[in-house]
């Protein structure tokens, strides 16, 4: 029993100790800044787009030099460089920041310092890096001697002037940069796009965090920057027309604020699940408390009878069920442990390794309070049935039992029924995701990504311009083709599923929609070479593909999705229309419509999409495909190595197969598909050992009525129907329950269900069927046994 009782107690805590030690390392550990309660993010709003964005860097600049109620703000984002170390060129990611990002954030350096003032007052001048502890681990051997050291980014020489402290991430709490360099140095690093976007009031690239001034609340900052944003809207009406601006708290800014009711709603299921197999498994040791209760219901008595209180007997019976409890929640401790490296096994790709989740302080004080909720949950109402006795009859040895009484509607069947219930919601929650990945499986994405790799290079880093970047696009694609095993090869400025949606603001001209022609609107964009759609398998709709001569010198052209064309001119021929990009007059006319497609995820939605001739709409990002003849992955090395004999000096990243892109995408339903199906497993598990326990203790209890029956003649089909008949009694009352309760529940998590409806019948037929024939199965050995029951030995046992 005790065995029993403590490996249910350490499942129920230790899964929950073990998920909520994952939402406490997201939304409650105390982030690394000084006065964090002082800080806040700043976003745009735009009324012609959903969700919040960053801010401009010119807008940036003006709430940074207009505003009263911030003593400092900074900017920030996410940038690339190529880092040289023994001839040996590797891609980084790291942070772009003005020079007070850390002054602001009151963070420290580890080792020497952050920004000086002068470092970042004159432009291009100082060339200098903070770098963070794991690239001084890793990189620079951990000595202290790497400041002063120079690194090699992007050919240009910077001096480490400082370490970050050992776990610092700057804002966000999930990305893993390697380095800080200063606004200050944007002409030297910034080129291309990067560069448009860095001066350009339109483009919503710069993070932004502010300290209040002491005294001065979210709500006060947020009435006083209305004002200045809606100045900035007037003076700035091409930019910033039905732009606002919001103020968050640093600890939503710490993940994207778009996605963090779906991070919280995931982190809400996986505690509820958790917590559904604790309170079963309470169910099932209060029920295993009673049934031990009703054995020493005659010591019990005797206690009573000489003198003990009911009150001294409730503590001793408590006292027995918080021992349990104890070793319960040790064992659940070391679970918790195991659990939690098996869930961090399961992050997504390209998660930071060094993320800790640890069982902190916080996690600790969690699963003690569980453990005494647990301990009370299955433990007092046991010990006050028990202590509930009457003392002639027990002392007379007429057991309740011995009656043949068991109330379908008695306190251990409500227990059981809600187990059922409670498994019922668990399997239902766990078929949907299963369900919900077969469809993401079964997505066709209206593209051919069989045997397809991509290779990522940045030419205008290392000094391309345009006329170059061109030819050696040309030069690359004729050199990929005469690889052994390579089928065909293409260029484009990004890969679909890329999981980077580059945007542009285009502006259909003759739309109906009087909004979308004057200030159009952002949609996914990609240029790409002549051919492009012959080669990933996107017919053509109607018009024509690019040709080889739809460059510069010739009219500017755009190639459509249906989406776009029905959008921008629903029942018109979108061929010879013609759009504008944004604070352009320059006419771009639309020659061909190509099949809708999924261009970003495996959701479905018909989404707008553009595409533009890569020598009209140059970009500096050039993703080569490659079609291969076996499997890409086999010759993804070959592929760079070909392509640095055209130069030496570039760097080639990103290099991957389409088939993991394709399993990134589906890392949430797998995962989500995976975790629910324990838990439902288990949740099932347990109510089937309820169901169990419930019908082998109410047929020993009904020994002596089950021999009387057997004695007057009763078959012995007649005892296995009265006995399976009260237990499948007590499972479709509880299945009854739990499908109502998770039809309500599911539907709060339906946007993680993938084409299938949070009430999809086939989903709730197949648990309703798995749960009573489980059930029919828990309740078959004991009815069975009932069977076998010797009347003559069952009237003698009284």
């Amino acid at each position: 029993f005790t065995l029993v009782a403590v490996a249910m107690l350490a499942l129920g805590i230790g899964a929950n100790t073990a998920i909520f030690s994952f939402i406490n390392a997201f939304f409650l550990r105390g982030l690394p800044f000084q006065h964090p309660e002082e800080l806040v993010a700043l976003y745009t709003l735009d009324e012609r787009n959903a969700g919040t964005m960053p801010l401009s860097h010119p807008n940036y600049l003006d709430y940074r030099d207009n505003n009263t109620v911030f003593s400092g703000l900074a900017a920030h984002w996410f940038h690339g460089l190529r880092y040289t170390e023994n001839d040996v060129t590797t891609p980084l990611t790291g942070e772009f920041v003005s020079g007070n990002f850390f002054d602001v954030l009151g963070v420290s350096a580890a080792l020497g310092r952050t920004f000086i003032p002068e470092e970042y007052a004159t432009e291009g001048t100082h060339p200098v890096v903070v770098v963070s502890h794991n690239f001084w681990f890793n990189n620079l051997g951990g000595r202290p001697d790497a400041i002063g050291r120079t690194l090699i980014f992007n050919n240009v020489p910077f001096t480490v002037v400082g370490v970050a402290p050992a776990g610092f991430r700057g804002v966000s709490i999930i990305n893993s940069p390697s380095y800080w360099v200063t606004t200050a140095m944007h002409r030297t690093l910034l080129v291309g796009l990067q560069s448009e976007f860095f001066h350009s009031r339109r483009a919503v690239s710069t993070a932004v965090v502010a300290r209040l001034k002491p005294g001065v609340t979210l709500a006060q900052a947020d009435a006083a920057m209305a004002p200045l944003a809606q100045e900035l809207a007037r003076r700035y009406p091409e930019d910033n027309g039905g732009r606002s601006l919001r103020i968050l708290s640093i600890e939503q800014a710490g993940l994207n604020p778009n996605a963090r009711a779906d991070i919280v709603r995931a982190g809400t299921l996986l505690l509820s699940l958790a917590g559904i197999v604790l309170l079963i498994a309470c169910a099932n040791l209060a029920n295993l408390l009673l049934a031990r209760a009703a054995a020493r219901q005659r010591e019990i008595t005797l206690r009573i009878a000489l003198g003990a209180s009911r009150s001294r007997v409730v503590r001793e019976l408590l006292l027995e069920s918080t021992l349990l409890t104890t070793f319960g929640a040790i064992a659940g401790l070391v679970l918790a442990f195991w659990l939690k490296d098996l869930l961090w096994g399961l992050r997504p790709p390209g998660f930071p390794a060094d993320f800790a989740v640890s069982l902190d302080a916080r996690v600790l004080g969690f699963t003690l309070v569980v453990s005494i909720f647990t301990g009370l949950l299955f433990g007092l109402a046991p010990a006050w049935t028990s202590s509930r006795v009457d003392l002639i009859g027990v002392l007379k040895r007429e057991s309740a039992g011995a009656s043949g009484r068991f109330p379908l509607f008695g306190f251990r069947n409500l227990l059981v029924t809600a187990q059922v219930a409670l498994s019922v919601v668990a399997l239902v929650i766990a078929g949907l995701f299963i369900r919900s990945l077969q469809n993401a499986q079964a997505v066709d994405p209206g593209w051919n990504h069989k045997n397809l790799a991509v290779v990522a290079s940045d030419l205008t880093s290392n000094g391309y311009d345009e006329v170059r970047a061109n030819e050696f696009h040309a030069r690359a694609v004729a050199l990929l083709r005469t690889i052994p095993g390579v089928v065909d090869a293409s260029v484009a400025s990004k890969h679909f599923f890329t999981g980077v949606n580059p945007q542009r603001t285009i502006r259909p001209q003759g739309s109906p929609d009087e909004a979308l022609r004057t200030r159009g609107r952002l949609m996914s964009y990609a240029s790409v070479m002549p051919g492009h759609f012959r080669f990933l398998g996107v017919p053509l709709v109607a018009g024509r593909d690019f040709a080889p001569t739809d460059d510069q010198t010739r009219p500017l052209v755009i190639v459509i999705n249906e989406t776009l064309a029905q959008r921008a001119w629903p029942g018109e021929n979108p061929l010879g229309k013609h759009v504008k990009l944004f604070n352009s007059d320059t006419l771009f006319e639309v020659v061909g419509v190509v099949r809708d497609t999924l261009y970003h995820d495996l959701a479905g939605e018909r989404t707008p999409f553009a595409f533009f001739p890569y020598k009209q709409i140059y970009h500096q990002s050039a993703v080569f495909h490659i079609r291969t003849a076996g499997d890409p992955a086999a010759i993804l090395n070959t592929v760079q190595k070909e392509l640095r004999t055209l130069d030496p000096a570039l760097t080639f990243f990103g290099g991957r197969t389409m088939d993991d892109a394709l399993n990134f995408l589906l890392w949430g339903p797998r995962t989500g598909a995976r975790l629910m199906s324990v838990f439902g497993a288990l949740g099932l598990l347990l109510a089937a050992l309820g169901v169990y326990a419930i019908m082998a203790h109410s047929v020993s209890q009904r020994t002596r009525e089950i021999g009387i029956r057997l004695a007057i003649g009763a078959q012995a089909r007649d005892v296995l129907d009265l006995v399976l008949q009260r237990g499948l009694v007590v499972s479709v009352l509880g299945l009854s329950v739990g499908l109502v309760l998770a039809f309500l529940i599911t539907r709060y998590f339906q946007k993680f269900f993938l084409h299938v409806d949070h009430a999809d019948p086939l989903t709730f037929v197949l648990v309703a069927a798995t749960l009573l024939l489980t059930a029919l199965a828990a309740c078959l050995v004991p009815a069975l046994r009932a069977t076998r029951v010797d009347p003559l030995k069952a009237l003698r046992s009284e």
